[in-house]
């Protein structure tokens, strides 16, 4: 019996199995998914990557507001800690910061190599922006230092507030 089963089992050894054709086409479903949901990070993402120096500027009335198309140097005061006016300012020239000895010697070079000017000469505007807690005469000095380098400035202030 046990023959019998054995010669029943076996057919000669040869099994053909037909080959399946090659698949010649791509998926691309799961690379479509992948690049959504990268797409959707960084639309969250890139406005959070803009960084800006918080200023709590003072407000002001009157003036008119600046639509110049060319973008201004900013030069920012920020009061550093609490206290009275001997607390210490940290000063950023655009977005780095700048120990306040080499401040005039960037802002001549600044002026001697026309970044961002029109005719090659300085740029179109520079605007202070300081801490309303900052001491006056800090920003006195800035503006001394700017027209010292020949650059004009401006103060930047917040308008003021809807119904006040």
């Amino acid at each position: 019996m046990a023959a019998g089963a054995i010669g029943a089992v076996s057919t000669g050894g040869r099994h053909r199995r037909r080959r399946r054709a090659v698949m010649s086409d791509i998926n691309v479903t799961p690379f479509v998914d992948v690049m959504l949901v990268l797409l959707i990070v960084f639309m969250v993402s890139a406005p959070l990557m803009t960084l800006s120096i918080t200023v709590d500027l003072p407000d002001a009335r009157g003036g008119s507001a600046d639509n110049s198309e060319q973008n201004p140097l900013f030069v920012t005061l920020k009061k550093k800690g609490t206290g009275t006016c001997s607390s210490q300012t940290d000063f950023y020239l655009g977005e780095t910061a700048m120990a306040p000895a080499d401040i005039e010697a960037k802002l001549r070079a600044i002026k001697d190599t026309g970044q961002g000017g029109q005719g090659g000469k300085g740029p179109a505007k520079v605007w202070v922006r300081a801490d309303k807690d900052v001491c006056y005469v800090e920003v006195a000095r800035i503006l001394g230092e700017l027209r010292d380098a020949g650059l004009g400035a401006a103060l930047k202030i917040e308008p003021p507030k809807q119904g006040e």
